[in-house]
């Protein structure tokens, strides 16, 4: 009735996925880890909620009192703190390090668990390491995880140009001349160079044919004239 069920194949698919990138990353990490549990069923869970427990404790978190007296045992080590894992529905599991011993070698390599936890961290997986209870063995997921594709990065944008500035990677306030493209013709005009930034002086448009500047609230307005061909 209380079998540890170790079968990644039964927790739910979306689990399966989740689990074996995990798996995958941390072979990739030289972590040799082991499944000690996945799916529960709801008499396990009060098995071991009656671990570190006496039996009114158990009784008045729901369990039924001929189950408590029979399985309550105080003087165990807490194993779980809830009637209503995420292991019952097949959104968690946990592990250990795969290590040979008699004397809990197994979980004693904190260091272990705190590797995998990043590991799970960076895949969108819970790590019970991380609550206020830590829970260094457990690992699990929301019903809405998704697998972050791997993708190259985005090249940079190409820089944007217009009328008044046009990026270039020249020294800092340098002055030099500046082809502009206006209404079909090709006008030179001097522009100053701010962190790599090509500036043309407002008051240098006044002088550019077909464009006119005025000043309407303060608020510079640019006009282009469209010359008839």
């Amino acid at each position: 009735m209380y079998t540890t069920n170790r079968n990644i194949q039964d927790l739910q698919e979306i689990t399966q996925k989740a689990c074996n990138l995990f798996l995958n990353e941390c072979k990739k990490n030289n972590l040799n880890v082991a499944i000690t549990e996945t799916v529960r069923t709801q008499e396990r869970q009060n098995y071991l909620y009656c671990q570190g427990r006496t039996a009114t404790t158990c009784i008045n978190a729901g369990i039924t009192p001929e189950f408590a007296y029979q399985h309550a045992n105080p003087t165990a080590n807490k194993v779980t703190w809830t009637l209503n894992s995420n292991h019952k529905n097949g959104y968690a599991w946990d592990i250990h390090e795969n290590v040979t011993g008699t004397n809990g070698e197994q979980w004693a390599n904190t260091e272990f668990f705190y590797t995998c936890g990043q590991i799970a961290q960076k895949l969108g997986i819970t790590w019970g390491g991380l609550w206020t209870t830590q829970d260094l063995c457990h690992f699990q997921i929301d019903t809405n995880w998704i697998e972050e594709p791997e993708t190259d990065p985005e090249p940079d944008p190409e820089p944007e140009t217009d009328l008044i500035s046009n990026p270039l990677p020249i020294s800092h306030n340098e002055l030099i001349p500046l082809s502009l493209n206006i209404n079909d013709n090709l006008i030179t005009v001097q522009a100053i160079n701010i962190n790599g930034y090509n500036l043309i002086p407002l008051q240098t448009l006044n002088y550019i044919q077909n464009i006119i500047l005025t000043y309407e609230n303060n608020m510079p307005h640019i006009k282009s004239i469209p010359t008839n061909k």
